[in-house]
């Protein structure tokens, strides 16, 4: 299955941001060349996570934070990422596509892999076969 056939899951419109989320968006897609396909919603600790493609169709999920939570949240994810990696692991993780700030909150842009496994144990069909 390619990238572009990858399920999407069910996703939250982008409207009901509030401004600032909104800007942080915009500011953010448009600095990566990036067009928004919906909201996964926000992440545990406030971060926005969006799904997005570029001009060739690839999709990427980009999590932006919006508070010192969420900035901490995003952090603490990049510092596991390398420590995963520096032990040969990095296969089981996505792309880090870019990192990035807006204002004092960071972003990052990875690869979209698909459903998580938690998600697709409720949306499959037969989720004992997974």
């Amino acid at each position: 299955m390619s990238r572009s056939e990858t399920p999407i899951p069910s996703l939250n419109e982008l409207s009901g941001l509030r401004p600032e989320e909104e800007s942080q968006m915009s500011a953010v897609l448009q600095a990566e060349g990036l067009e928004p396909l919906g909201r996964f919603g926000f992440g545990h600790t406030g971060n926005l996570v969006i799904l997005t493609h570029d001009q060739d169709g690839n999709r990427y999920v980009v999590k932006i934070s919006n508070d010192d939570r969420s900035r901490d949240e995003i952090e603490t994810n990049l510092e596991g990422y390398e420590q995963i990696r520096s032990l040969g692991l990095g296969m089981i993780l996505p792309d880090t596509i870019k990192t990035g700030q807006v204002g004092d909150y960071p972003y990052l842009v990875t690869n979209y892999l698909g459903l998580d496994f938690a998600t697709r144990t409720y949306t499959e069909p037969k989720p004992e076969e997974l």
